[in-house]
């Protein structure tokens, strides 16, 4: 009787290890199927993100190129009523109101001009295309602008084109 109270114990040592061990099993399965199906996830969010990148990129401009074709209407609108009896003056409101038109736009998208004449040289916006003297206004300031500069929230799109005052020329003495 004394030797089987031994085996008993160790049976029971034996199925509380084997119940220990299967619980471990399925542990390890449980994290196996989370791990499958989080990886599987992160394969469908990672296509989602690329097919929504391209997407972006090649539809990205869409609300603005709808607005601008309001702009090429106006404008074909007013080629079409280009009448030489009305002289050049009716031509020329319908411009101004493209032209407005076309400035509401670019503002309305975070378009804005680069300030010129009357600032300091600036060569973050300003590009010098020419210098000469102009006695209103110091040297290093814009006096003219060539071309318009243009920010795109903040970030230059475009620099102005501009001359700038120098100093009064010196007349060399013989």
């Amino acid at each position: 009787a004394e030797s089987s109270a031994p085996d008993v114990a160790g049976t029971a040592q034996k199925d509380d290890d084997v119940e220990v061990l299967e619980a471990e099993v399925q542990e390890k399965e449980d994290f196996k199927d989370k791990y499958l199906r989080l990886y599987a996830e992160f394969e469908n969010y990672k296509k989602r993100s690329e097919r929504e990148n391209t997407d972006f990129a090649k539809y990205g401009y869409e609300k603005i190129l709808k607005e601008i074709l309001i702009v090429q209407d106006h404008m074909e609108r007013a080629l079409t009523h280009v009448d030489p009896k009305k002289g050049v003056k009716a031509v020329q409101e319908g411009l101004t109101l493209i032209h407005k038109e076309l400035e509401s736009l670019l503002k309305r998208f975070g378009c804005q001009e680069v300030p010129t004449v009357g600032k300091v040289f600036d060569p973050q916006y300003h590009e010098a295309i020419h210098q000469e003297y102009d006695p209103k206004f110091k040297s290093g300031t814009v006096i003219k602008e060539y071309q318009k500069g243009y920010l795109f929230h903040e970030r230059l799109l475009r620099a102005a084109r501009v001359s700038v005052a120098t100093e009064k020329p010196t007349t060399k003495k013989h």
